[in-house]
């Protein structure tokens, strides 16, 4: 019997070809996936590179980044594309989410940290009641504070002298170094601070005598405080006004309203911010 075996060798022959065609492809499609693993690879390690002081994680192709105060290089990361900035550089990252602050707080400054540090704009102290005592005090006023407000709702006095304001320090009330003075419509001579800050324009002062006060005292810096005061008698037409300061051989974290004698009457609050 005669055989073919040009024809069926023919035949052979293309499918090794196209075996070898198909191992080609496979090889190279092996060899460009591991190609690609590499270069993966190498720009995950460059991410990783730009971190100091902590590390990060690729989700779902964006770079997240957990654990870090300071980051070398900004990272931009568009579709795939990672893009190194190097231009600008980041010398502090605020970590949020463990202190996101509270309805109505800002940021302000903390002093030599690096960080700053969430502050009410305004906190206010409990009223206190004057009735009884011859001086209350206000203390442990923070350090950051720029400005104070006292408050004084219908005081009066058991005795005939004037009220006094003072502020002090950890060492102790501040009793000198008082400067200005205080001027009523009363017709009485302006009274100069010395010891205190005065509530009223003379050291005439009547028993029945019914005031109110506003004193705002503001931080100047290196512990100087200025402040003015304006004050007046529901008892009868007078008011009086003043201003001055006061330099402090420390930070101020108190401050009272007294009396030589007591106060019968009135509330007093402070605020400060």
């Amino acid at each position: 019997m005669a055989c073919n075996c040009t024809g069926q060798f023919a035949n052979i022959n293309a499918t090794l070809n196209t075996l070898q065609s198909d191992f080609n492809n496979l090889t190279g499609n092996i060899l460009y996936n591991y190609n690609q693993l590499t270069r993966i690879s190498s720009q995950q390690s460059n991410i990783f590179g730009t971190l100091t002081n902590g590390n990060g994680n690729i989700v779902t192709g964006n770079l997240m980044i957990t654990n870090f105060t300071n980051i070398s290089k900004n990272l931009f990361i568009n579709n795939g594309n990672i893009n190194v900035n190097k231009d600008i550089f980041l010398s502090n990252v605020i970590t949020l989410g463990t202190d996101n602050g509270l309805l109505g707080e800002s940021l302000r400054s903390s002093g030599t940290s690096l960080l700053p540090l969430w502050n009410t704009p305004i906190i206010v102290s409990t009223t206190q009641t004057l009735t009884g005592t011859s001086q209350v005090e206000f203390t442990g006023i923070p350090s950051w504070v720029n400005q104070i407000t006292m408050v004084v709702n219908g005081g009066s006095t058991s005795t005939t002298a004037d009220p006094g304001v003072r502020v002090g320090t950890s060492v102790g009330y501040v009793t000198s170094g008082y400067l200005g003075a205080t001027r009523g419509n009363n017709g009485a001579a302006s009274q100069n601070y010395v010891d205190s800050i005065r509530v009223w324009n003379s050291t005439v002062w009547e028993t029945a005598a019914i005031f109110y006060m506003t004193l705002v005292l503001y931080h100047m810096g290196s512990n100087v405080w200025v402040f003015e005061l304006t004050s007046s008698r529901s008892d009868d037409t007078y008011a009086a006004t003043g201003s001055g300061s006061i330099t402090l051989s420390g930070t101020l974290n108190k401050i009272n309203i007294f009396t030589s004698g007591s106060f019968d009457a009135g509330t007093v609050n402070i605020q400060y911010n």
